[in-house]
């Protein structure tokens, strides 16, 4: 099972700021309009992002997932956590020198025949410095309106049709910041609760068709004093959303997909910068294609290059729709994951560069782990047309053998601590075995330098006078022996 663990990401832009403007004034001091809590650009990881989000028919990555659950338990090979921020700048929303943050967060897990993920995903976000045009004052409000999903997918119909659901926590936060006064900021929170589904259904040589509906969600309105806007905790809207598309998995070298998304309407809700633009009064189908190909396949570097386009129906009122021209970049070196990818239009850019690291890989070179089945490597440029099995998750597989024994994930974590132990312990050993022999090595050097002996010849030890042997004195009751005298020769007579 691969773990691409991942990953811990970071996001920055690749040019310059623009030059800060003068704060404009906000052209109404009582809010009476809600806001949407959507918007009809993509955002996500870079997988989804540099294929323009076309990712409702293949689903195979944990921040796709939340567009189609049913990959969760079909695509996804491994599971693992990830972190990415988008930093993105959008005229039709606000000033263009201010920077849009984005924030997902998702983990999760595809244990054949079942897939689970988590994720906490931004879904829209306003906010800039104004000046109130009553009393002149600077005032900065915001809003941010984020999701947490709990999603679940099992396999049916061997493995042809995987079943996706999703119990969704919306979460739409509205905050009044004076700056120069931090004790005065005033911040609420609006929830709702939704519920979402998924199908991805394979047929014959990996096409994929999938289809993902969620319920429609409002964040409560809040009549919480709201100083400098009057009545600024209006609620917040979140349409129903429905996608459809096709995937094509050849191989793991290549994959394409091809997508519609329908946003709802947001009745009544209007632009943080001016509520007399309606924003979501009617319905949108936004088309998106997409295609990443693995350029470079080797034990310790792999490099996949993605590119799609997107059309963005403008949801704003009196502004014109956006094409969008993604493209990107996933390298892993060694033990790293680096990523970057763009996504530009009119008045719009979106950078993301993601720097991560595989954990699971650094647990397996540190033998902590039992190494991982890989498929053969590709090399560089293979064909991305070749049709193969290898290295696909398992569903995916006409014919699935397993590679090796399968190791229980868990029993394997349990005895990380027990393995990492004896490392230490070995390392400590070997440690103290080039210490001593350090030890042993300097032991000889003031014989080298002032001239003892050589260490091949044998030290003399000097020698020593023998003890004198004591008399033993005879034991009490008993009488000592006269000593035995030696017989005297006698001369011999004459003849």
């Amino acid at each position: 099972m691969h773990l691409a663990a991942g990953v811990l990401a970071a996001s920055a832009l690749v040019f310059a700021r623009p030059a800060v403007q003068a704060a404009p004034t906000l052209p109404y001091s009582t809010r009476t309009q809600p806001f949407t809590g959507v918007r009809g650009t993509v955002q996500g990881d870079i997988g989804v992002l540099s294929i323009a989000g076309a990712a409702v028919g293949l689903s195979d990555s944990l921040i796709g997932s939340a567009d189609n659950p049913a990959g969760l338990a079909m695509t996804l090979r491994g599971g693992g956590f990830g972190i990415t921020n988008n930093h993105i700048r959008d005229a039709d929303l606000q000033d263009f020198s201010e920077v849009i943050s984005s924030s997902n967060f998702v983990m999760g897990a595809s244990s054949y025949p079942w897939g689970f993920s988590v994720a906490v995903w931004n879904t829209h976000e306003e906010g800039q410095p104004y000046v109130l045009p009553t009393t002149g004052a600077l005032i900065d409000p915001s809003i941010a309106v984020s999701e947490v999903r709990v999603s679940g997918a099992r396999l049916a119909f061997d493995n042809r049709l995987s079943l996706g659901a999703s119990l969704t926590l919306l979460q739409g936060q509205r905050i009044l910041e004076f700056p120069g006064d931090p004790s005065a900021l005033k911040a609420d929170t609006g929830s709702g609760v939704g519920l979402g589904g998924g199908i991805l259904y394979q047929f014959p040589h990996r096409w994929l068709v999938g289809v993902s509906y969620s319920l429609p969600m409002t964040g409560a309105a809040s009549t919480l004093a709201s100083p400098g806007i009057a009545g600024f905790y209006q609620e917040v809207q979140v349409p129903h959303r429905f996608a459809a598309g096709v995937g094509w998995i050849p191989s793991r070298i290549f994959q394409a997909g091809l997508g519609f998304y329908l946003l709802g309407p947001t009745e009544g809700a209007a632009l943080l910068r001016d509520q007399t633009l309606a924003i979501g009064r009617r319905t949108t189908v936004q088309p998106r294609v997409g295609a990443s190909y693995l350029i470079v396949d080797f034990k310790e570097l792999s490099v996949r290059r993605g590119a799609g386009t997107y059309l963005e129906v403008s949801r704003i009122e009196g502004t014109g729709s956006r094409p969008h021209v993604t493209a990107g970049l996933d390298t892993h070196p060694w033990v790293l994951n680096l990523g970057w990818v763009i996504d530009v239009s009119r008045d719009y850019r979106n950078y993301l560069l993601s720097v991560g690291v595989d954990v699971m890989k650094i647990l397996r070179k540190l033998d902590l782990m039992p190494p991982e089945w890989r498929a053969p490597m590709a090399g560089f440029l293979p064909s991305p047309f070749h049709v193969s099995d290898q290295g696909l998750p398992r569903p995916l597989v006409k014919d699935w053998q397993p590679h090796g024994p399968r190791h229980d994930l868990m029993q394997m974590s349990k005895e990380i601590p027990k393995r990492l132990g004896k490392k230490i312990d070995a390392a400590g050993d070997a440690v103290k075995d080039i210490g001593g022999g350090i030890i042993e090595s300097l032991g000889s050097v003031p014989d080298a330098i002032f001239g003892g002996e050589d260490e091949k010849t044998p030290k003399r030890k000097p020698k020593q006078k023998p003890k004198p042997k004591r008399k033993s004195k005879p034991k009490a009751g008993t009488q000592a022996k006269p000593a035995a005298k030696t017989p005297v020769p006698q001369p011999e007579p004459p003849p």
